[in-house]
């Protein structure tokens, strides 16, 4: 086992209660309908509703998706951190117990419960491994029950953290529903492109290759430093940083996103990576023009203070005295 991989595993350790809606929130997906309970009425306490603060899994479709994940399932495989499971074959388990007569009634209860959670978690699964899109982890720290007290009781969870990095599934066994989820690797990236491209693995609107027409359809009036876009392109992966989906594959043969300053450089934003994203054509001009551009910019400057919380006081600072005037691109 790497001894530096374990290090990460242990600093990945939660130690605050984070509330599950914040972190949901923070990995970019809408909470608003935690406000609302099943009759259209208003919760009193959106973090504490039912219908969603018990689920193990959140988005996915055109938001990001999250998964939640006991800290104490991960692991080391070739000097990765991973997380292997099986979330099917729970199902099945828990399905037997909510059939079972003898059972008490809580008890089959909340196995049905327990085993719809599971199939959503699949779901979602299975359709990231289709689209090798990138996941988001929430990690959690408590008393998880042993296999022999399913759904006698709930584990109780103490403590969470949303993972500042991507999660990437490298396989899914369709007959069985088995899975290995990755810290930080895509799958096609890792096993396929980065030995045949290699130092050239990224590409954005700036690049050489890149068409000038392209180059000035967005603005060379600020310089922009090759280091620091360099820098986020490797931080993304070649996944765009809002929506999950990898950058489209260039004629030579990298991987292509856009480098974007969340607070823009118009407004004062500074040329640093932790003001910068990487994103994928369309959501980058959608975080310019479209009419939901101020809440695109809010998502990603909580992401951004999740993987560089030191930079949390000039990303809000910065973020509040943006005025509502059209920005210049």
């Amino acid at each position: 086992m790497d001894t530096n991989t374990s290090d990460v595993i242990d600093l990945l350790m939660p130690k605050t209660e984070g509330m599950v809606m914040d972190l949901v929130k923070a990995a970019g997906v809408d909470i608003s309908p935690w406000s609302i309970n099943k009759n259209g009425g208003l919760v009193k306490t959106p973090r504490a509703n039912p219908n969603y603060v018990y689920e193990w899994s959140f988005g996915g479709v055109i938001e990001p998706t999250v998964f939640c994940v006991w800290h104490g399932s991960l692991s080391v495989q070739n000097e990765s951190i991973v997380y292997e499971d099986n979330l099917r074959e729970f199902a099945l388990k828990l399905d037997r117990i909510a059939i079972d007569r003898y059972k008490p009634d809580d008890v089959r209860s909340r196995a049905r419960s327990q085993a719809k959670r599971a199939r959503n978690f699949d779901s979602l699964l299975q359709k990231a491994y289709r689209k090798s899109q990138a996941v988001r982890v929430i990690l959690l720290k408590g008393n998880i029950n042993d296999e022999i007290e399913i759904a006698i009781k709930a584990s109780k969870v103490d403590y969470r953290l949303l993972d500042s990095e991507n999660w990437f599934i490298h396989n899914y066994t369709n007959e069985n529903g088995s899975f290995l989820m990755v810290r930080g690797i895509p799958k096609e990236v890792n096993e396929i492109y980065e030995e045949e491209v290699g130092s050239n693995l990224y590409e954005d609107q700036f690049s050489e290759a890149a068409s000038p027409q392209k180059v000035n359809s967005i603005s060379s009036s600020f310089n922009r430093s090759a280091e620091k876009r360099n820098i986020v392109l490797s931080r993304s992966a070649g996944i765009c940083e809002y929506c999950g989906i990898r950058g489209f594959i260039t004629s030579s043969q990298s991987i292509y996103l856009e480098t974007h300053h969340v607070v823009p450089l118009a407004k004062n934003g500074p040329d640093i990576e932790w003001n910068m994203v990487a994103l994928c054509p369309n959501d980058h001009r959608k975080a310019h023009f479209s009419e939901d551009r101020e809440s695109i910019r809010n998502v990603l400057i909580a992401k951004l203070k999740s993987i560089y919380p030191q930079a949390s006081l000039q990303l809000d600072l910065l973020n509040s005295n943006m005025n509502q005037q059209v920005e210049v691109v």
